[in-house]
């Protein structure tokens, strides 16, 4: 309310004046409380700005912070991943460098070992002596027996070469050989055991025995020629008997033709089935099936297949009894076809790499024997 207004209720009304002041006593009394307490309000609103700004300048020093510690970590992290690698590479390195070492040391083994074997191959040359030729030979002609069993299928070369072999073993006088010449003594024994298949006979008689189907006859109807001949007979009877009686004639007759109607006709037993007469050509074909049957069973003795041989001397044995005339040549093929498929055609081979073994380990002992006695002549002339 303003001053004349308030002037305008005091002429108005004279009794309220009391009561006017006592309001201007009560509205002055907040504004001096209000302004109290806003002079407390601002240092307090200044206070709470200036902790604010403080506070955020704390935050951004914080980000910064932490901004700057993430980047460190991305750093660090960086830093870790490059040592590792470096290491990794470093670690790499050194293995190779291992590796290097390892095939420069293995290299340095290697050639020791070959001036070592070229030195003890230099003195084995400088004093070669007779003995060792003859174990030199010996050990070919072994190893040659081994290789001509496996080859030709045959223990007679081996025989003969390992028997060599123990003749001249024989002529070496020295100690260790009665081991080689036990083992060479197995070998001899098992070659004898295993026997001697003469594959080459088998096929050889076989190939004779195909080119004789040719000659051999096939079952034919053949006509008895004793009627043509009892007929010429009948007529030089008819011819003698013309000046005699005719009684006499009739029973010379009559006795005639029964000795002659009994020649005639034979009567014989077959316990086989009687099979039809062959063409020309079936002949052919059947001489011709029975002669491949021999040479089958010639190249399966060549083969060591010994069923399939079997099995093609009974089927030759088959035809042989089916289509052919059973006279003394034909006995004497299936016969012999008969003995020849008892025949067995598998070799079976020992197993004679003893002596061959026997013989390297006797050159090597002897040869280390040598080259040790000669290191030790050489110390004992450096020493003295």
């Amino acid at each position: 309310m303003s001053e004349s207004e308030e002037k305008t209720q005091v002429l108005e009304n004279p009794t309220s004046k009391a009561e006017i002041k006592k309001n201007q006593s009560i509205t002055k009394e907040p504004r001096t409380s209000a302004y109290f307490w806003l002079l407390l309000g601002l240092p307090a609103l200044f206070a709470v700005i200036v902790v604010s700004w403080f506070g955020w300048q704390q935050w951004q020093i914080m980000l910064t912070d932490l901004e700057r510690i993430e980047y460190l970590n991305v750093e660090l992290d960086a830093h870790l991943k490059q040592a590792n690698s470096q290491s990794i590479i470093a670690s790499n390195r050194e293995l190779e460098h291992l590796e290097s070492s390892k095939e420069l040391s293995q290299r340095v083994i290697n050639l020791q070992l070959q001036v070592n074997a070229q030195g003890a191959r230099i003195t084995e040359l400088g004093s070669t002596t007779r003995t060792d030729w003859y174990l030199s030979e010996a050990a070919y002609l072994a190893r040659l027996a081994s290789q001509r069993l496996q080859t030709e299928r045959s223990t007679k070369n081996s025989l003969a070469l390992l028997q060599k072999v123990d003749s001249i073993l024989v002529e070496i006088d020295e100690g260790g050989m009665l081991a080689v010449r036990a083992a060479i003594a197995a070998d001899i024994a098992a070659l004898r055991l295993a026997g001697e298949i003469d594959i080459e006979g088998i096929v050889l008689e076989l190939n004779a025995l195909a080119v004789q189907i040719d000659e051999l006859p096939m079952i034919q109807l053949s006509v008895n020629s004793s009627a043509s001949n009892q007929d010429s007979d009948d007529n030089g009877l008819a011819n003698l008997v013309v000046d005699e009686s005719l009684s006499q004639r009739w029973s010379t007759l009559i006795d005639e033709f029964t000795q002659s109607l009994g020649q005639l006709v034979q009567v014989k037993q077959r316990l086989q089935p009687i099979e039809r007469v062959l063409s020309a050509s079936e002949e052919s074909v059947v001489r011709n099936n029975v002669r491949l049957l021999l040479q089958q069973a010639a190249n399966a003795a060549l083969r060591e297949q010994q069923s399939i041989y079997d099995l093609s001397l009974k089927r030759a044995q088959q035809w042989l009894t089916q289509y052919f005339q059973m006279n003394s040549s034909v006995e004497v093929v299936k016969d012999r076809l008969i003995k020849l498929s008892v025949e067995q055609v598998v070799q079976e081979l020992p197993f004679i790499d003893g002596s061959v073994n026997a013989l390297e380990a006797f050159m090597i002992v002897r040869q280390s024997n040598l080259v040790e006695g000669s290191a030790e002549v050489v110390e004992i002339e450096a020493v003295d």
